[in-house]
């Protein structure tokens, strides 16, 4: 069963690593952002919030902006390794495991052969039809046990 679920499985932790990479590196480059801004300017990040960029009118909200990003990004990868776990969970519980072809599910009714026009009233797992029966007119018949 492995065999069917390998290559999402291969997919699915790729992709899981690849965005633990991109949430670190984003992550880490508000960091190195901030502390630069610091060191250029003796402001934090969250004092520069609302100041007048003049080369960038819409940069007064930028902290909030790079929060976002970071924590967006760390939530994707916590969706992205929640859904690896949930298909490892799949694969190995047997949810997706097809059924037994010969077992069919118990049907109410009457049971008729496919070659004769004799019914039976009872379970499929019923006694055989005597010769009697097989024999019958060409009406319907029915046991009725």
């Amino acid at each position: 069963m492995l065999g069917l679920f390998f290559p999402l499985l291969l997919s699915s932790i790729l992709l899981s690593i690849l965005m633990l990479v991109a949430s670190v590196r984003t992550t880490n480059g508000t960091d190195v952002f901030c502390h630069a801004l610091y060191q250029s300017s003796s402001v934090r990040c969250i004092d520069a919030e609302g100041y007048d960029w003049p080369d960038y009118p819409d940069a007064r909200t930028f902290y909030v902006n790079l929060l976002l990003g970071v924590i967006s990004s760390w939530l994707s990868t916590v969706g992205c390794f929640l859904s690896f776990l949930v298909l490892i969970l799949r694969c190995f519980s047997g949810v997706d495991r097809p059924t037994e072809p010969h077992r069919r599910p118990l049907v109410s009714g009457p049971q008729c052969l496919p070659s004769t026009s004799v019914c039976s009233m009872s379970s499929p797992k019923s006694e055989p039809l005597l010769d009697e029966q097989k024999a019958g007119s060409s009406s319907a018949s029915y046991d009725t046990q």
